[in-house]
């Protein structure tokens, strides 16, 4: 409450003489109407220095603070305005908002319904309750409370825009066009109007439209804070990022500090080749705001595909840094991420591949820290005291079960599973606006570190959800995902819909949603881990002697001893949408393997087989089974199952 209270004497400390209270108050419902929010709080504050208890100034002031969305601020001179006056039903009405807009949502339920047992036609309570469905995801109930709004006042502007944007959520534009028509015949001139018309256009993919409502906003109210960021998007979207540079330039003249100015327009100077005004404006965003994710991950990809080298070793050497204070405090799993990252950036770097072995030796998997060291050594690195480390750690070393079967463990190919990942766009309300192919593309990029994981490199931006089913249909991958993701300043939402290619049915979906400096690479990262853990682990048989089995999964990806796999003819496995989401025909399963001894990518197993002959083959397909799950082998099948597929693939 004191930096309230110092706010407050700042705004006041100005002349006083010559006007009354009433008078002040009279200039901040003035400049409220016009939407100028600070000199009509400006002019209350004044108001409430010469009346302390003018409950009508202290009501304006929060209304002030309200449209700031400084909801803190606000809930506090709402307190002032009702202890003075009793409660009033407007003051009532704004401090079920206010709570709406602290999260509170159940105190703001309670207001509104006592304002409504007071008057049971109280628009901005009844809107209010619909507010509260709408933000909770209950479509038809807000509907229902919106629509019953208009039938006691047909022309409500606040219920209009609700049901538009509630209309514009649920993806419904042919009934969002018809609440826009209204509103644009009784509120013809209105900025907000044309603003959400904008929106509603940009929303359904009609930029020409959304261009035109925009240009309208433009015309009546050059001012506002909304309408050059929009265009600058929309223009984006066409891609006419030349016209987008006119429009940011000239909003920064005056705004210089603005973040999201700058990202549009780094981003906008990336379309049409100034990579190095780009680069310019991304700098400038990361040296304000380290964290900004998506503006690092667009500087990067400009930096990797253009080739600049010092830009690339400078991007790296940040990545190699932060995983360097992952390490020092014991967090090998987020310092890898970061060792990982920046060498992707800067394959080359010598540093970066000493720290991204060092972290699996710490992590005690000590193959692969020489796995990495021989990659070294393979191309060239050749300083002596790293030489002699390397060989005196070989001979140190004991052997494993991948020196015992003569295997090179990581280089030997593995049958992932195909999976195409698409992205739809989210709302224009989200922080960094084209950021979807950043993120879709470090959602493939997170992917690729789960080697039974194959996907084709390239994200696909879709507007339906029948689009990716027909791509992935035709494209023969097993599974496709499609993500859903919206941004704050605060939160990063992303929901992950996983699909089975064949069927286009939703096999599962799930939303995560973090908070903190790495909210998106943490959202990413816990949501392709999930995607991993939720699909059967999947391998495939390397050598099969003396009775044993060496299979291409090991202590790296989660394998223990004992676990067990059934062994399934190679190619013969069919994927469902029901657990345990894949079907092998009882002639096409050729096994169990049980694990008895691990290495870091490869394993030793005994074979458990259904009749007198050893039917396992190289390659042949391997499915980790639960700890409970049962499999019955059969060893007499009473028909071919082989001739049977052959006869019935003629016409």
């Amino acid at each position: 409450m004191e930096r309230l209270a110092t706010v407050f004497l700042l705004l006041i400390g100005f002349s006083l003489f010559g006007q009354s209270a009433i008078e002040y108050n009279r200039l901040g419902e003035k400049k409220m109407a016009e939407n100028d929010v600070y000199s009509s709080l400006e002019y209350f504050s004044r108001s409430v220095e010469l009346n302390p208890r003018y409950h009508q100034s202290l009501y304006g002031m929060a209304m002030a603070y309200f449209r700031l969305e400084e909801y803190e601020a606000a809930d506090f001179y709402i307190g002032l305005a009702l202890d003075m006056s009793g409660e009033d039903l407007d003051y009532l009405n704004l401090r079920g908002r206010i709570y709406v807009g602290l999260g509170e949502l159940e105190q703001a339920g309670e207001v509104f319904r006592v304002i409504l047992d007071r008057e049971p036609y109280n628009m901005p309570a009844r809107l209010g309750l619909a507010e509260i469905d709408l933000i909770e995801n209950r479509f038809t109930e807000a509907e229902e409370r919106y629509l019953g709004s208009l039938t006691i006042s047909p022309e409500s502007r606040r219920a209009l825009l609700s049901l538009l944007l509630l209309y514009d959520t649920k993806g419904d534009f042919s009934k969002g066009d018809e609440i826009l028509e209204t509103l644009n015949t009784v509120y013809t001139y209105d900025p907000d109007v044309k603003l959400a018309a904008a929106q509603h256009y940009y929303r359904s993919g009609e930029l020409d439209k959304a261009e035109n409502a925009a240009l309208t906003l433009f015309s009546i109210n050059p001012a506002s804070d909304d309408v050059r960021p929009l265009l600058a998007r929309i223009y984006l979207e066409k891609d006419e990022a030349d016209k987008s540079i006119d429009f940011l330039e000239e909003q920064l003249k005056t705004e210089r500090t603005d973040l999201s100015l700058r990202y549009l327009l780094a981003v906008s100077y990336s379309r049409i080749g100034r990579v190095t005004e780009s680069l310019h404006n991304f700098d400038y965003i990361l040296k304000n705001a380290p964290y900004d994710e998506i503006s690092r991950m667009a500087a990067e990809q400009l930096a990797v595909e253009n080739r600049l080298d010092s830009k690339i070793e400078e991007y790296a050497s940040y990545h190699f840094s932060r995983g360097r204070e992952w390490e020092r405090n014991f967090r090998y799993d987020k310092a890898l991420n970061e060792y990982r990252r920046g060498l992707k950036i800067n394959p080359s770097s010598v540093e970066g591949r000493l720290l991204y072995a060092e972290i699996f030796k710490l992590r005690g998997q000590t193959a692969k820290y020489l796995d990495v060291l021989n990659l070294l050594s393979w191309n060239g690195y050749d300083d002596p005291d790293f030489l002699s480390a390397k060989e005196q750690f070989e001979h140190l070393r004991k052997k494993t079960v991948a020196d015992n079967w003569g295997v090179d463990q990581f280089y030997l190919l593995k049958e992932p599973y195909d999976i195409d990942i698409y992205i739809r766009k989210p709302d224009i309300k989200t922080e960094h606006s084209v950021a979807e192919s950043y993120i879709a593309d470090f959602f493939n990029y997170e992917l690729e570190k789960f080697e039974w994981f194959d996907t084709p490199g390239d994200s696909v931006i879709i507007g339906r959800e029948s689009d990716a089913y027909r791509q992935s249909h035709k494209s023969g991958s097993q599974y496709y995902v499609i993500l859903d993701f919206f941004e704050s300043e605060r939160i990063f939402t992303l929901k992950v819909t996983l699909y089975l290619s064949r069927t286009g049915v939703a096999m599962d979906s799930f939303t995560v949603i973090r908070a903190g400096n790495d909210k998106l690479s943490d959202a990413v990262r816990l949501s392709t881990t999930y995607l991993s853990d939720f699909l059967p682990v999947r391998g495939s048989i390397v050598d099969v002697k003396d009775g044993k089995a060496l299979i291409n999964l090991g202590e790296l990806d989660g394998i223990k001893e004992e676990d067990r796999f059934l062994v399934a003819r190679k190619g013969q496995v069919r994927y469902i949408s029901e657990t345990p989401w894949y079907e092998v025909s009882d002639q096409d399963k050729l096994g169990i393997l049980t694990v008895t001894a691990l290495d870091e990518a490869v394993s030793e197993c005994t074979y458990e087989n259904p009749g007198f002959f050893e039917l396992l083959n190289p390659g042949d397909d391997i499915f980790l089974l639960g700890a409970d799950e049962e499999i019955v082998l059969q060893s007499d099948f009473g028909y071919n199952e082989t001739l049977k597929r052959e006869l019935l693939r003629i016409h």
